[in-house]
């Protein structure tokens, strides 16, 4: 990011483009490929943690590797040195002879130790992932809800999804239409739209508006903006 803001601005500096444009465009461009960037990462790296096995029972578990990665720094070093633990816990894991199999060949198998899902609620396509809304039981035995995204790419992918298919749960006249998420996002957006034109009118190079309405339209444009991308990112998980 700050190679290509350098690299930007020598370039405008050169060609004599207006600075403050060129400036203000390339740090909005950063930061949607950093967002994506780092909404690609975080896909790749939930799938390669996410281990869905069956025992001999049909018992169905979902087994997240992270929670056995020892703790690491932030920053770039502390990503990369997170990818190599992470590489060594699921050999440890999913190798032949390794932690899993272990267990699972006990009559116990991984109930206690790791979230098994009781029922599929709904599963929803997202392009290539799936979202799962389902029932799941903890390992302290608590049974509660729980949303996992299938990233796309898993190895036999198409077994597991008819695996999840076949403990859905059939909502016989009761199927859900209603989006409770479409009410939020749409009411959040038009008290953001609104904080945003008072700031705008209320801004001193306008002044249409007083000048103290700036800040209290600026402080609930942030907050409508908060709610609105929590509301879009529960549409996006299928909740």
């Amino acid at each position: 990011m700050f190679c290509l803001l350098f690299g930007t601005i020598i370039l405008a500096f050169r060609m004599s483009w207006p600075m403050e444009a060129v400036a203000l465009l390339t740090c909005l461009a950063g930061t949607a490929f950093l967002i994506w960037l780092a909404m690609r990462l975080g896909s790749w790296n939930r799938r390669d943690s996410l281990i869905f096995c069956q025992d001999d029972a049909g018992r169905l578990f979902a087994v997240d590797a992270w929670r056995y990665l020892p703790h690491r720094g932030g920053g770039l070093l502390g990503y990369w040195g997170m990818q190599s633990d992470l590489r060594k816990v699921l050999r440890n894991l999913t190798e032949p002879g390794g932690v899993l199999e272990r267990y699972m060949a006990q009559e116990k198998s991984l109930v206690g130790l790791e979230t098994q899902i009781l029922a599929v609620e709904r599963i929803r396509a997202i392009g290539k992932n799936h979202s799962l809304i389902c029932r799941v039981r903890y390992p302290n035995q608590k049974v509660g809800r729980q949303t996992f995204l299938l990233v796309g790419g898993y190895e036999d992918e198409e077994r597991l999804l008819y695996e999840l298919e076949r403990i859905q749960l059939l909502y016989v006249g009761m199927e859900e239409t209603r989006n409770p998420n479409r009410m939020g996002i749409w009411t959040s957006l038009l008290i953001l739209l609104a904080g945003i034109l008072v700031c705008v009118l209320s801004h001193p190079a306008l002044a249409y508006l007083p000048e103290l309405c700036y800040f209290p339209s600026l402080g609930l444009s942030m907050l409508a903006l908060t709610v609105l991308l929590y509301f879009v990112i529960r549409n996006r998980r299928g909740e």
